[in-house]
């Protein structure tokens, strides 16, 4: 019988079938996913913030520090995995987000959410070349449905928005790219081989990425300037940090479904959860709906 954990708590105790359990770990990846998205896009309406770097550090810091006292409250002290494979996960996790977010100097916060919905059709590609999976035409038919509806949401957007640049599409495109290999790696080499728990995977990775990103922010020059402006609008960091608690504990039932039901079906829902992220974005941000 499946017993999922998730933060410490044994979900089983409450939920006690397989079913019950898949549905509250589904509930909880869509409300804190809603959560994070709509408090990270408050950051992007604080007066004179354009620190895409600084906000994938800030975030990525979070995350370790969130899965630091996770393990530490559960009593793991053993690594399972190797830093070399975390090492790995780092560069293909700080690299989509770090292109997620930069991508929002081009794109809107709701078409940039839609087309990383379209995830999911790398997702399957690399999953049957690398993990040697196969899908019926019914699911093929269903991702060919959810490219054609992010392809319709993508023209009204540029119709809709006077800033629109396809730069943010080509970024965005490899961000998608970058996170669809990372949770094919994290599936097979994490939790197929090593058995390591998500608090584990999160830690090290984030831990790795942060320092991956505050040398680019270094190299770049933008980490003094993002500094300064958080000084001066000290909301700036309470954002950015609650948003990514928030989007912690999305992250972390994201890996429970990718090493209990695989990276597809984990995908198959964060694409369901941006249906409500974007109805949220519209109606918390007051934005203008179209037809087209």
């Amino acid at each position: 019988a499946l017993r999922l954990v998730v933060f410490g708590f044994p979900l089983y105790v409450v939920c006690k079938s397989e079913r019950a359990q898949l549905a509250a770990l589904v509930a909880t990846t869509i409300l804190s996913s809603v959560a994070f998205a709509a408090i990270q896009e408050g950051v992007l309406y604080v007066p004179g913030f354009k620190y895409t770097g600084f906000l994938s550090t800030l975030t990525m810091a979070t995350f370790a520090a969130c899965a630091a006292l996770e393990r530490r409250r559960s009593g793991d002290r053993v690594r399972l995995g190797s830093l070399r494979d975390y090492a790995k996960l780092s560069v293909l996790t700080m690299g989509g987000i770090c292109l997620t977010n930069f991508s929002l100097r081009y794109l809107s916060y709701p078409l940039r959410v839609v087309f990383k919905s379209s995830r999911l059709i790398p997702v399957m590609l690399i999953s049957v070349c690398y993990l040697g999976k196969r899908y019926t035409v019914a699911q093929y038919i269903s991702v060919a449905l959810l490219s054609a509806g992010v392809a319709l949401f993508t023209l009204g957007d540029a119709r809709g928005k006077a800033v629109f640049d396809p730069r943010g599409l080509v970024t965005i495109a490899m961000a998608s790219l970058a996170d669809a290999t990372a949770a094919n790696f994290e599936e097979k080499r994490f939790f197929r081989q090593c058995g390591c728990p998500a608090s584990e995977v999160l830690l090290y990775s984030s831990l790795l990425g942060c320092a991956w990103s505050t040398i680019l922010e270094l190299l770049s020059g933008e980490l003094l300037p993002a500094l300064r402006h958080s000084h001066a609008h000290r909301e700036t960091p309470l954002l950015i940090c609650g948003a990514a608690v928030t989007g912690y504990m999305a992250q972390t039932c994201v890996l429970v479904l990718i090493k209990n039901f695989g990276a597809t079906v984990a995908e198959l829902v964060k694409s369901s959860r941006k249906v409500m992220t974007i109805c949220t974005s519209f109606v918390v941000y007051g934005k203008p709906w179209s037809l087209f």
